[in-house]
């Protein structure tokens, strides 16, 4: 889907987090300093699309002990 990017994360550690973010930028600051993403392809990705719902989970089934974020378009 559009709605959903998948972004792989290196350092993370075992424990899945879940966030909402209504801002934009306090998101980007957010994964800059936890994922360690360059804040200029968060803000990207973020600022194309308004309202996103930032998930960090294990996807096992695509890469095995690979971290991802997945951000998905909250649904208003």
């Amino acid at each position: 889907m559009e709605d959903h990017i998948i972004v792989p994360i290196m350092e993370i550690d075992s424990n899945w987090m879940m966030h909402g973010f209504s801002s934009e930028q306090y998101a980007a600051k957010y994964c800059k300093h936890l994922l360690h993403i360059p804040v200029e392809n968060i803000k990207k990705t973020l600022l194309n699309h308004k309202g996103l719902e930032i998930i960090l989970c294990n996807k096992e089934e695509i890469e095995k002990e690979a971290w991802y974020i997945r951000l998905k378009r909250l649904s208003k």
